[in-house]
């Protein structure tokens, strides 16, 4: 198990025609986001603009859930969606998207095809009762903190901050009570990838 501490100085920041945007990962390391040549990659954002549409990508899923502000979201003709804190919304990242609202989110871009990923949100209730985290047997797992610390395989992961860990084995976290976190777990298609 490899695993990297990404601190805030870490984190490549960058404007989006809604507001602010950090990089917390992408794999492959080298990829860059504007070339569109990532497997998959993990983000952070602020929304400062009341309306925005968001960046067509048709090569990727994206999964999505604010951690401040609730907004509603448009997918071309379908019914809006209304996404409040920690709600975790899944969609094709190539069908144009609107939004409505300001907000703080968590993102994950992943290729269509080659891997798949899941998100989830956690609290953390009682900061000395060690949880199990399971990986699922993911090939990258990343801890985000919203809220709070968190403190895992001798690091401290303070708010804003991300652990990324490369074929994972199952750990225990604890955590000052009321943290909050985010996991994202990503898998390979052996089948389909040529990562």
């Amino acid at each position: 198990m490899i695993y990297r501490h990404i601190r805030q100085e870490d984190q490549h920041m960058a404007p989006w025609a809604g507001g602010c945007t950090c990089q917390l990962a992408i794999w492959p390391p080298e990829a860059q986001y504007a070339d569109r040549n990532f497997l998959w990659r993990i983000s952070a954002a602020e929304a400062t603009v009341e309306e925005s549409d968001y960046t067509s990508l048709p090569d990727y899923e994206r999964l999505l859930c604010t951690t401040s502000g609730t907004i509603r979201l448009q997918h071309g003709e379908k019914p809006p969606v209304l996404l409040a804190p920690y709600e975790i919304h899944h969609f094709d990242g190539g069908i144009p998207t609107h939004s409505w609202g300001q907000c703080k989110d968590f993102n994950l871009m992943f290729r269509k095809g080659h891997c798949r990923g899941s998100m989830e949100a956690l609290s953390l209730a009682n900061s000395k009762e060690p949880l199990l985290l399971d990986t699922r047997k993911a090939d990258w797992l990343l801890l985000y903190c919203v809220f709070g610390k968190v403190y895992t395989l001798d690091k401290t992961i303070s708010v804003r901050e991300a652990l990324l860990l490369t074929r994972p084995e199952n750990f225990f976290i604890t955590g000052d009570a009321g943290s909050h976190i985010m996991i994202v777990r990503i898998w390979t298609d052996p089948h389909l990838s040529n990562w």
